[in-house]
């Protein structure tokens, strides 16, 4: 490896996930962390639909019965991998009407996969760009370059996203600068990611 190789970020990308939804709450896209994901119809006739993103960046979405970490418990397709799935495809079939449990901590890739989703949904393909290119670019000033990419098994007509990055080692280290700099500075990100934190 090299300083120009590039990484994937596995579970950090969770956390840029969340990064990204603080820019969007400090650009007035979403109101706030206790918004309700009541305005997207995929999440409809599932447990997922009018929970407030806070459970979703928590992980405390209630969804133990149905996912956790990367399989789904009780999928009757082929594809077992919930990185691997649409979120489309997820609601179509794992989660079409389920019923939150309890909203214990749930360590699962559907919930930053239906956050990142959400935002694509929210911004639309171009402003959701511009969204990345103001933190990854004028921002964060990375490097190199940064990718996130569809999951594996969705249909070319579907907007879906997995929360995994790639980018140089530099870059990340760029990224967690931006995120401390917020913090420390108190800027409204950072109050986001404070309250997060809380």
């Amino acid at each position: 490896f090299t300083d120009s190789s590039v990484y994937h970020s596995r579970s950090m990308g969770k956390s840029i996930t969340s990064y990204i939804t603080g820019h969007a709450i400090c650009e007035g896209k979403i109101e706030s962390v206790d918004s309700r994901l009541d305005d997207w119809s995929i999440l409809e006739d599932t447990l997922y639909h009018n929970q407030k993103l806070i459970n979703f960046l928590n992980m405390s979405s209630g969804d133990s019965a149905y996912a956790k970490r990367d399989e789904f418990l009780n999928s009757k397709r082929v594809i077992e991998s919930v990185s691997a799935s649409s979120v489309q495809m997820m609601m179509a079939n794992e989660f079409k009407g389920s019923k939150k449990s309890h909203a214990k901590f749930n360590y699962t890739d559907a919930n930053p996969n239906i956050v990142l989703t959400y935002l694509l949904y929210k911004y639309g393909d171009a402003d959701f760009k511009r969204l990345l290119d103001d933190v990854f670019e004028k921002k964060v000033r990375i490097g190199d370059e940064i990718l996130t990419q569809k999951n594996g098994t969705a249909r070319s007509d579907e907007k879906s996203l997995m929360h995994m990055f790639f980018t140089t080692r530099y870059d990340y280290l760029r990224i967690a600068k931006a995120m401390l700099d917020d913090w420390q500075n108190d800027t409204c990100v950072g109050q986001y990611l404070k309250t997060i934190h809380e």
